[in-house]
């Protein structure tokens, strides 16, 4: 069974993509369009390749995209539109690999994969005029060789590089230099959190479940919120989004329990004292056992993604 790697350098060796990054990129050019082809892993881990073919102008987009809708070749190499990506004068293909019948897993085939890179490359072909060797953004006509720019594949000359790394440097410069804004962060936390709790619970009412993807959702929500109202990231706001994060969840549960014990007391005509209730959450959330530890553990899942919707921003120009 070939790996992604192997199929990658197989199919690089035979269309002349010279050069290889440390992260197992092969990437040059083929017919003139720059082509890079990428090992990466999906969400849930599973090997994938990125198909990637530069064309170096964004003003082309609109009739690649066109192009893609109707060109029949793509079904014949494997494509689903679904998995094309147009944007900025780069085309990028996920790839996966090929599922045998009876099999829970795929493998990668390096006649699908050159019958897929095939099939995009002719769109782009027949749609986009082959670009010139020089620099991109300066459009000097010099030729310069193919290099990945923060992963994708391009041309620059030297200078434009320099100046695209300084404007990076300054631009990380005056990111780090934002005040944390801790008093809208704090609300905002608060209040996602609070409304986190009542979909926890409310969707528990509903379904007598707990959905993990739900925290997930929680904590994303949490992260990308309180990183938004504290105008940056950090380690300080991670740390708040995490805290809510895990909180959401546990008081969700609470607040389930609250539910149950509401209605029961609604039924017999009873008054529910809320303050004793309140100083014996850590008992309730005790005696929840299994329940508390599975929502501890979605809390803990949510905290994880509002932890890297908070971290703070590198801004950077990595050249390969």
């Amino acid at each position: 069974m070939a790996s992604a790697r192997q199929v990658i350098a197989e199919l690089a060796a035979e269309l002349g993509l010279n050069a290889t990054s440390a992260s197992g990129t092969s990437y040059g050019a083929t017919d003139g369009f720059l082509l890079q082809l990428t090992p990466t892993k999906d969400s849930q881990g599973s090997a994938r390749i990125t198909i990637g073919i530069n064309y170096l102008d964004p003003s082309q987009d609109d009739r690649v995209r066109l192009a893609l809708e109707t060109d029949p070749g793509l079904a014949a190499g494997g494509i689903k539109p679904k998995r094309v990506t147009v944007d900025g004068g780069l085309l990028t293909h996920d790839h996966g690999p090929k599922m045998q019948t009876g099999q829970l897993t795929g493998s990668f085939n390096v006649d699908q994969l050159r019958q897929a890179v095939a099939a995009l490359l002719g769109v782009v072909r027949r749609t986009v005029p082959v670009p010139a060797p020089g620099c991109r953004v300066c459009g000097n006509r010099t030729p310069v060789a193919p290099m990945l720019v923060n992963g994708a594949v391009d041309r620059m000359c030297p200078s434009c590089v320099s100046e695209l790394q300084t404007a990076a440097v300054e631009a990380q410069a005056a990111y780090d230099a934002r005040p944390i804004r801790f008093v809208p962060a704090v609300l905002a936390a608060v209040v996602v959190a609070a409304l986190g709790a009542a979909l926890w619970a409310g969707v528990v009412v509903a379904t007598e479940r707990m959905f993990w993807l739900l925290a997930i959702g929680i904590g994303g929500a949490i992260g990308v919120i309180t990183a938004k109202a504290a105008g940056r990231g950090g380690l300080v706001v991670q740390a708040m989004a995490i805290v809510a994060s895990v909180i959401s969840t546990l008081a969700g549960n609470v607040a389930y329990v609250a539910y149950h014990i509401q209605k029961e007391a609604t039924e017999e005509g009873a008054a529910v004292d809320w303050a004793a209730f309140l100083g014996a959450v850590p008992s309730i959330l005790v005696a929840g056992g299994s329940d508390t530890l599975f929502a501890l553990g979605g809390g803990l899942i949510g905290a994880f993604y509002a932890a890297r919707q908070t971290g703070r921003q590198k801004i950077e120009v990595k050249v390969e």
